[in-house]
C-alpha cells in the first residue's frame, strides 16, 4: 500500500470493481493507512455505482469522524450518492450546511431538485447560484435546466418563463 492507494480505488470504481475498490479500502485502514479526501471520493464513487447506501451511510459517519463534511469535493461526492439513491433529505441538509460551495455543489443540488421534479425549486438555485454566489453555468446545469423546461408542464401550451430565459 502506499500514497497511490486512493488512485487504485479510484480505478476500481471506475472500471465497475466496486467490491474490490471497497476491499482495497478497508485494506487500507486495517494498515493504519490515513484516508485522504481522495480516498473518500473514489469509495463514494463507488458506493454510487453499485448503488450500495448502507456502505455510503457508514462512509458519512466516518466523514463526520473525520472532519471531512468541511472538504468540498468530499461534500459534493456524498451529495452524488445520495441523489443517485433518492435521499433528497440528505443532499438538501448536506448542501444547507456546507462552509463553501462550488459549481459542482450547486449543479449536484439542482440536479437533485429536477430528478424529485421540483422544477421551480430547481430554477430558484439556479438564480441562487448566479446572483448570490456568482458562480457561472456549465454544460452541466444548463443540462440539468433543460430537463427541468422538458419535465415541466406546459402553460396553456407556451413555455414557461424560466425556461425562455435560457
Amino acid at each position: 500500500m502506499s500514497c497511490r492507494t486512493p488512485a487504485m480505488i479510484s480505478g476500481l470504481a471506475k472500471l465497475n470493481r466496486q467490491n474490490e475498490a471497497v476491499r482495497l479500502f478497508f485494506e487500507m485502514i486495517c494498515l493504519c493507512i490515513e484516508p485522504n479526501g481522495y480516498t473518500f471520493v473514489a469509495l463514494l464513487t463507488a458506493c454510487m455505482r453499485s448503488l450500495h447506501l448502507e456502505l455510503g451511510f457508514q462512509v458519512h459517519a466516518f466523514l463526520i469522524k473525520t472532519g471531512y463534511l468541511d472538504c468540498t469535493y468530499v461534500v459534493n461526492a456524498l451529495m452524488g450518492l445520495y441523489t443517485k439513491c433518492g435521499c433528497f433529505d440528505f443532499v438538501i441538509e448536506l448542501f444547507d450546511d456546507m462552509p463553501k460551495r462550488d459549481v459542482v455543489s450547486w449543479n449536484t443540488m439542482i440536479s437533485c431538485m429536477v430528478k424529485e421534479g421540483m422544477y421551480d425549486i430547481a430554477f430558484e438555485l439556479f438564480h441562487y447560484m448566479l446572483i448570490i454566489d456568482g458562480f457561472r453555468v456549465d454544460h452541466f446545469t444548463l443540462s440539468s435546466l433543460l430537463a427541468a423546461c422538458a419535465g415541466w408542464p406546459c402553460n396553456g401550451g407556451r413555455p414557461r418563463n424560466s425556461c425562455l430565459c435560457l
